[in-house]
């Protein structure tokens, strides 16, 4: 609730997403969710060109950006002046949902999402899917790109071989991505696996062949 009492007894009407911020980090939750409008959603894809998963940094990025802006279009002489988001959970000029996100986010929150309240079954949508359907704000590794590993092996026989039967990518067994291993770069959101190329040096010269590129 966003009521709270005083030590006095007087009833305090506080800013709902203040106090879902402050109790976020005091309870050290792995995520949070915001309900927004419609029309806040479309605001935030203005915002974030319709990117769904934001790193803190790309956020707080964009967030900056945002707040010059509306600034300048005020007429501010702070328009320049980089706004300090480590004193203050919220500055004017930047949705408060994108705020919110940022500050739970820096505060030790792995994951803020905000999920359009007009789609029917939206929460389970964004939180039981692989992509969602919200935007989201993480401060885990979500998204990485590492060499992969022979626990990666069968994923990625799974991942070329659709290509394979196209005929766009050759057939290699078991024996053969073994060997190519150390070649090859993955793509994991997650937790999963969704993504994989492989990068073959030439001994004769420095150039290299990009090969197997695949995304699930």
């Amino acid at each position: 609730s966003n009521l709270g009492y005083s030590a006095a007894g007087d009833v305090l009407n506080c800013h709902t997403f203040e106090v879902a911020t402050v109790a976020a980090m005091q309870l050290k939750a792995d995520k949070v969710v915001c309900l927004i409008t419609a029309d806040t959603s479309a605001a935030l894809s203005k915002i974030t060109g319709s990117q769904k998963a934001l790193s803190l940094a790309r956020a707080e990025s964009l967030m900056t950006q945002t707040v010059r802006e509306h600034r300048a279009r005020a007429g501010s002489d702070s328009a320049r002046i980089i706004p300090n988001w480590q004193s203050s959970w919220y500055i004017e000029g930047c949705p408060v949902e994108l705020c919110t996100a940022v500050a739970v986010c820096r505060g030790g929150v792995q994951r803020a999402h905000m999920v359009d309240s007009s789609i029917e079954g939206g929460i389970l949508l964004e939180l039981y899917t692989r992509d969602g359907l919200g935007m989201m704000v993480f401060s885990d590794d979500y998204e990485t790109t590492r060499p992969a590993t022979m626990a990666d092996l069968d994923t990625l026989g799974k991942l070329l071989a659709p290509l394979v039967i196209d005929g766009i990518c050759r057939e290699r067994d078991r024996e053969q991505l073994v060997e190519e291993l150390p070649n090859f770069l993955v793509l994991e959101r997650s937790g999963m696996v969704i993504g994989c190329a492989a990068l073959t040096p030439y001994s004769s010269s420095h150039t290299a062949e990009v090969a197997a590129f695949a995304v699930h």
